[in-house]
């Protein structure tokens, strides 16, 4: 879905010269003024514990997670790539881990 938005976000970007070639340009004064903000603002305990949030969101998002599909657990070590016919001859179709 999202390679479908992206070549509009980035012409969106782009005239609003909010990418990173015109900022390149400009001096990139967009971050300079969100970093002053930051650093002006917001307390140093505030600004890690929203980086360690962060760090933990995206461990939460990222770790490895067993493979399932049609209800049947796979585990990681097993590689299967083709169907496999089980006692009753339905075709099973096992995911890729």
């Amino acid at each position: 879905m999202l390679s479908l938005a992206a070549p509009y976000m980035t012409m969106g970007l782009k005239s609003l010269k909010l990418d990173y070639e015109s900022q390149k340009a400009d001096g990139f004064p967009l971050y300079q003024q969100a970093g002053s903000w930051v650093a002006e603002n917001l307390r140093p305990e505030w600004l890690g514990l929203g980086f360690l949030g962060l760090a933990f969101v995206l461990y939460l998002w990222m770790r490895p997670r067993a493979a399932t599909c049609s209800g049947t657990f796979i585990r990681r070590s097993r590689k299967v790539r083709t169907s496999q016919v089980v006692k009753s001859k339905l075709l099973v179709f096992h995911c890729i881990s």
